[in-house]
Parts: C-alpha cells; structure tokens; sequence
C-alpha cells in the first residue's frame, strides 16, 4: 500500500484501509491467541477429534477470528475497487503522496 500511489498515481481509500487492519489486527489476536492457550492447556496439534467438549469455545473463539482475518482480505479488496472507481478524487498530482521529500 505505501508504494501504490507511486505505482499508480493515485492513494488507496483511507477508509477502507483502516477496516481492513483492524480486521487483521483483532482477527490475528482471536484466531491464534486461544489456539495458544489451548497449547498451554496440554491440547496437541492436527487431531481430528476432540474428547473435552469444554474445549469447543476455544475452537469458536479461534474460528471467529479466522473470518475477521477473511473480513480484512476483503475489506482490502474493496479498498482496491473503490479506490480505482475514486482515483480522479485520490489522485497524486505532486509526485511525493506522503511529503516524504526523498528522491524516489
């Protein structure tokens, strides 16, 4: 994403871009943080069955956080198509989209 406006000549939706890391974000934060309590927990890896149902919510919780995960590939996405529909509104007409003042 930074080096797309050099790319492209125009920025990416802001909007969307923010959508899209949170989702990342908390989505990472549910879908691995139970998976390594469950570690903790003596649960082992790449089993198909689990005996405990009382660790059913664990696998939930991390689930959930699968489809934010999948929220933010999406929101991305669509910051791309919304980005491309407004690119005459986003348009980089200076040449250095972030006032960084360096020579590339």
């Amino acid at each position: 994403a930074y080096w797309w406006p050099k790319a492209f000549g125009f920025r990416l939706d802001p909007f969307w871009g923010k959508v899209s890391f949170w989702c990342w974000v908390l989505g990472f934060w549910f879908a691995f943080m139970p998976l390594y309590i469950l570690g903790l927990m003596g649960v082992t890896r790449r089993m198909r069955v689990f005996d405990d149902p009382s660790l059913q919510i664990w696998f939930v919780i991390a689930a959930f956080g699968a489809v934010l995960i999948a929220a933010g590939i999406a929101a991305f996405l669509v910051q791309i198509f919304v980005s491309i529909r407004k690119r005459a509104e986003l348009a980089d007409v200076t040449g250095d989209p972030w006032d960084g003042r360096t020579l590339e």
